[in-house]
């Protein structure tokens, strides 16, 4: 079997998967996005992880569009965010996959309770000092004094969905790199012909980078191990197709690989060990 490495490669396996050869680039593509929508409801492993600072000004922060579901939401002082070997002293973001925010001083790292609208808008205060409650598309919070006056840096932690497999860099968009000089990045598999990157600091080519050319597909982390991407496209293929002996046999492979990488993901977060996305060896049918 050919490596899936991008998106034309990932839409070659799955046409073959399906033995069809009449499938159009369009519906392939609708085959994946709702695979993909798939893998984001339930798996829970750190590259999905984000975290954003918020400057609370009214005790409402509004959910990102690409929330999935809270970690928690910690109200935190001054502080950076380090990504090695950069730091950014004023970051508007700071994922958890590539660098981590640290705060001024400790004491103000609070993490914040969860209720409902309900308690939050009552008028006994006592029972929720610190909290917060979903209300429609924002986040509620409460100061520690139980009043909906909440200000300041607060720190959102949630499980995201990421960028579609087969997107594209626009040009002079910023994007990091944490293992090769920037300018070295043309190198890429996926690269297109006359592709140039550019530091964007430090010199060394360690950390933002600005790309300098278009139509460039990113690199997704699901095609590093690419099961479960593939299950789940097939999945919904064999729907689509109307086979239903293959729907039972892709999902059934599909949800045993999302339950194996969060296990693992889990096991290793209680050893504190650093969790990659390594899925078992590719099994045929």
């Amino acid at each position: 079997m050919a490596a899936v490495t991008n998106q034309a490669t990932l839409r070659t396996t799955l046409a073959d998967w399906l033995n069809r050869s009449d499938l159009t680039n369009a519906q392939l593509d609708q085959f994946i996005e709702m695979g993909e929508a798939k893998i984001y409801e339930l798996l829970r492993v750190p590259a999905l992880e984000k975290t954003v600072v918020f400057t609370v000004t009214d005790s409402r922060i509004t959910i990102p569009a690409d929330f999935v579901e809270l970690i928690e939401i910690r109200k935190t002082g001054a502080g950076s965010c380090s990504v090695n070997p950069t730091v950014n002293t004023t970051p508007a973001l700071c994922e958890s996959a590539d660098g981590v925010w640290t705060s001024t001083s400790d004491n103000d790292d609070i993490i914040l309770s969860r209720t409902d609208t309900r308690n939050l808008f009552s008028s006994d205060k006592h029972s929720i000092c610190n909290a917060f409650a979903r209300d429609a598309g924002e986040f509620v919070l409460t100061d520690s004094s139980g009043n909906i006056n909440a200000s300041g840096p607060y720190r959102v932690k949630y499980y995201k969905v990421d960028y579609a497999i087969g997107s594209l860099y626009t040009n002079g968009e910023v994007f990091r790199s944490t293992s090769a000089f920037c300018t070295a990045l043309t190198r890429q598999s996926n690269a297109a012909a006359g592709a140039t990157y550019a530091a964007y600091s430090p010199a060394n080519g360690y950390g933002d980078c600005t790309i300098n050319h278009a139509d460039v597909e990113k690199d997704s982390w699901l095609l590093n191990d690419y099961e479960i991407i593939l299950y789940a496209a097939l999945s919904v293929g064999s729907e689509y197709l109307g086979n239903d002996e293959d729907v039972a046999k892709f999902t059934r492979l599909f949800m045993e690989q999302i339950a194996a990488t969060n296990m693992r993901a889990s096991n290793a977060e209680l050893k504190g060990a650093n969790v990659q996305m390594r899925l078992q060896g590719f099994q045929g049918l």
